[in-house]
């Protein structure tokens, strides 16, 4: 009885699968069936492992196993030991209803899953399910029972703010939903009932012997009463090679290059996040140097802490895997710390829901801790603001800033909105979400058609200069709420601390004196913002003179890029767009080149 379709899965010879929760082996065995996959059947219980380890052999017996191989494991879903994006397909049928942490368990899911791959998950259907707790107390609490009912919107929205789009659902198993409900009726542990008896006898025919009459009826109710709700996600692919894909299977239909672009906006939104891979470095004289752009002439860094610790807020702008980056916000607050100032350290990164978290880990301090426990409590914190799924080094640079905090006694706070709620917008738009999630968000009034103009054009420039004009107005939107919330955070938290506010910030909320740092000055015009940007060299070699081109846009001041600016070596030199251009040189066709 399988309740995943593995026709709609197109499994491939040297697919590798992993069958979590696997119970006996349904789902294990037909993908088994599947030529030359290597399967895993997991399960916490390790009996069901043992009856999964019989029906094996005996398919085996009779030839019915085509796959490459295949192991059994007891597993936990919440901690899977394989390596990240290793796995083909991800099969969770009637197992998240089980797990108290089913957030840690989805989480676990699509790490392992390789992009562009499918994570198929089944979980009891709500309304079927809620019959079954209404006609017997005893249902959800039955040890290792079920802990939750879920809702299909709902768990659809729980499962892609993982990093999965979902793609197609149906309802399975029509035939059990009245025998659960028979059983519950009559008692769980009841062994005497005539009615759940022969139901019973019913099921275990049909399933042994497959009539046509049954199975018409199975998929005519599946719809009305079918048990099982059956979800398809696939995991998004890095943001090139998921276009390439697109392209090359000449599959140009609005979803999937819509799709692309929503891939591509967190590189929009969080302005470069991924860690890159270590670059050939060229040398260059600007490397190092810190230009007061007033003057266009490079200063020292005593001078450079002499003018900003005069300020209110400080933005220290960053490329946020460049390690030169970070290591300057450390230098910068511990020579403002050394100047008698007690700074509050603010990041975008975080929310400002996870500034309770993180004020808890700051004062951990306090007390003093082993080395295992101290790494108990980092484990603690990285997974409450949610990094736990963020690649180490990532993690790293911000932990050391928290770190920094705790260990010098100053305060810390997020400034953005929820990682859910931005996920929302971008794929929504501020006119597809819902009211609730509408009060949540704090606007100021929106920028003229110039900025919005500026901004679709930066968005086009990310996106190899492929536009989409109705994804870009849901960048823009997101783009627009993070400012404005991020601006509201800067200015209250102002106003209970004395000392500056230093923000960690992405260059693109800061450049030119836009973004975050002009919604504050509407908010509150008194308070003194000073923007010490961080920016990597170019690709070529270029004068001084090209990187502090002001911005001449209409509406605005004539503003360069940031008051100062420290000049480091580029993390990678890789052009993003460059493997999309060959790709699109080798679509065309020879009479057009």
């Amino acid at each position: 009885m399988l309740t995943i379709d593995f026709d709609r899965i197109h499994i491939q010879p040297g697919d590798r699968i992993l069958d979590i929760g696997c119970g006996e082996g349904r789902h294990t065995i037909e993908a088994c069936r599947q030529k030359d996959t290597l399967c895993v059947g997991a399960d916490f219980i390790f009996d069901n492992l043992m009856k999964t380890r019989k029906k094996l052999e005996f398919h085996k017996a009779i030839n019915d196993l085509s796959c490459k191989r295949i192991d059994l494991s007891c597993m936990d879903v919440t901690a899977l030991p394989f390596k990240n994006n290793s796995l083909d397909l991800v099969i969770c049928s009637e197992v998240l209803e089980h797990i108290p942490d089913d957030a840690r368990a989805i989480s676990e899911l699509v790490r392992i899953l390789k992009p562009g791959k499918i994570l198929a998950v089944s979980v009891p259907r709500f309304w079927p399910e809620r019959i079954c707790w209404i006609l017997s107390p005893e249902y959800s609490r039955i040890p290792m029972g079920h802990v939750r009912i879920y809702k299909k919107t709902a768990l659809i929205r729980t499962i892609e703010a993982f990093g999965v789009d979902f793609l197609f659902s149906h309802y399975a198993h029509s035939l059990h939903a009245p025998f659960w409900w028979l059983k519950c009726l009559k008692g769980l542990e009841r062994t005497d009932s005539t009615a759940v008896n022969q139901y019973h006898r019913l099921l275990v025919w049909d399933l042994m012997k497959k009539p046509a009459a049954t199975r018409f009826i199975d998929r005519l109710f599946n719809p009305i009463l079918g048990k099982s709700l059956v979800l398809y996600f696939k995991k998004s692919y890095n943001l090139i090679s998921f276009l390439i894909q697109t392209l090359s299977n000449r599959r140009h239909d609005m979803t999937k290059i819509g799709l692309f672009f929503f891939l591509f906006s967190i590189l929009i939104v969080l302005q470069s996040c991924a860690v890159t891979t270590a670059p050939v470095k060229r040398r260059d004289p600007l490397i190092g140097a810190i230009i007061d752009t007033r003057t266009s002439e490079p200063v020292e860094f005593d001078t450079l802490i002499q003018n900003i610790s005069t300020q209110d807020v400080i933005y220290l702008s960053e490329k946020h895997d460049n390690p030169d980056h970070h290591a300057m916000q450390q230098r910068v607050i511990k020579s403002l710390i050394e100047k008698g100032l007690t700074p509050l350290i603010g990041f975008e990164f975080f929310s400002m829901e996870d500034t309770p978290d993180i004020l808890n880990f700051l004062n951990s301090a306090k007390v003093h801790h082993s080395k295992e426990m101290t790494k108990i409590i980092e484990a603690d914190l990285r997974k409450k603001l949610g990094w736990d799924t963020q690649p180490d080094p990532m993690w790293a640079y911000y932990y050391d800033l928290l770190t920094l905090a705790r260990d010098k006694g100053l305060e810390a706070a997020g400034l953005d909105l929820p990682e859910t709620l931005k996920k929302r917008i971008t794929r929504k738009g501020m006119s597809g979400i819902t009211p609730l999630e509408k009060e949540q968000i704090f606007s100021t009034p929106r920028p003229g058609q110039s900025y919005k103009d500026y901004m679709f054009s930066i968005f086009k420039d990310v996106h190899c200069s492929m536009g989409n004009e109705q994804m870009q107005t849901k960048l823009y939107d997101t783009w627009l709420a993070r400012n404005d919330k991020m601006a509201l955070s800067i200015t209250r938290l102002k106003q209970y601390h004395q000392g500056p506010l230093v923000i960690i910030i992405g260059g693109g909320h800061t450049e030119y004196g836009l973004g975050v740092m002009d919604r504050v000055a509407a908010l509150a015009p008194h308070l003194r913002q000073i923007n010490f940007a961080f920016r990597e060299i170019g690709t070529a070699p270029a004068g001084l003179a090209e990187y502090l081109v002001p911005l001449d846009l209409e509406g605005y001041p004539k503003a360069p890029p940031a008051d100062f600016l420290f000049f480091t070596q580029l993390v990678s030199y890789e052009d993003p767009c460059e493997e999309f251009r060959k790709t699109m040189l080798k679509m065309k066709k020879p009479g057009d080149r």
